[in-house]
């Protein structure tokens, strides 16, 4: 199962706007490549969960932003 998820991680980051971003941001911080895989693979698992528990179709150009760096700039613009 691991070596099924690792070709699909593999496809979605050469091929998926997102995905490419993400294995990006996580090379510039400097992890090695196994380590960003194992989290594309996380990404995907919960990509695929999401698309199933919500019964919606995938949409190939969705970016995801990430939900922590919402809350941040919200938090930072009622305190100033």
């Amino acid at each position: 199962l691991k070596t099924l998820l690792y070709m699909g991680a593999k496809a979605a980051v050469k091929h998926n706007k997102e995905y490419q971003l993400y294995y990006r941001k996580k090379q510039q911080e400097g992890k090695p490549h196994f380590l960003i895989m194992d989290n594309v693979m996380n990404k995907l698992l919960r990509t695929v969960y999401s698309v199933v528990k919500n019964r919606t179709p995938y949409s190939r150009d969705y970016i995801c932003l990430d939900p922590r760096e919402k809350n941040v700039n919200s938090s930072e613009k009622n305190v100033a």
